[in-house]
């Protein structure tokens, strides 16, 4: 259930309203419920795309151990950010030195329960060799 449903649900508003409120437009929010249900072509193709790639260990590609060095890190409350630097080269004998920040939710019991990492795709792309596409 998204956000707005969950607010016109909690406070018994109308969708419209809550959207009219928010300067939403609904058909922007009625493409995305429908998104839910049927999912596009491209979505699905994203999905098998995303299934193929976790199957195949990236890892495979490296020549040597992958190494990364936090560089800096901010933390505040229950939130870090971490950015740190990798380095190894492939079996092809390419540099794969990504950049990466980490944000990171750390719960009361002070087990990680969040991380969302950000790092060079296009670095990726250039070096790494995608699985190959099952027809």
């Amino acid at each position: 259930m998204s956000f707005i449903d969950n607010l016109a649900d909690a406070h018994d508003f109308p969708a419209g309203l809550v959207l009219r409120v928010l300067g939403m437009a609904e058909s922007t929010y009625y493409d995305q419920r429908a998104r839910k249900v049927a999912p596009s072509r491209r979505e699905l193709d994203d999905a098998a795309l995303l299934e193929q790639i976790l199957k195949v260990p990236r890892r495979a590609q490296f020549a040597g151990t992958y190494t990364s060095r936090a560089i800096r890190y901010v933390a505040e409350g229950d939130i870090v950010v971490v950015e740190s630097r990798g380095r190894v080269d492939t079996v092809r004998g390419e540099a794969y030195d990504n950049t990466y920040c980490c944000v990171c939710r750390f719960g009361a019991d002070g087990l990680l329960h969040e991380l969302t990492e950000y790092m060079d795709t296009g670095l990726a792309d250039a070096v790494l060799v995608p699985p190959p596409r099952q027809a």
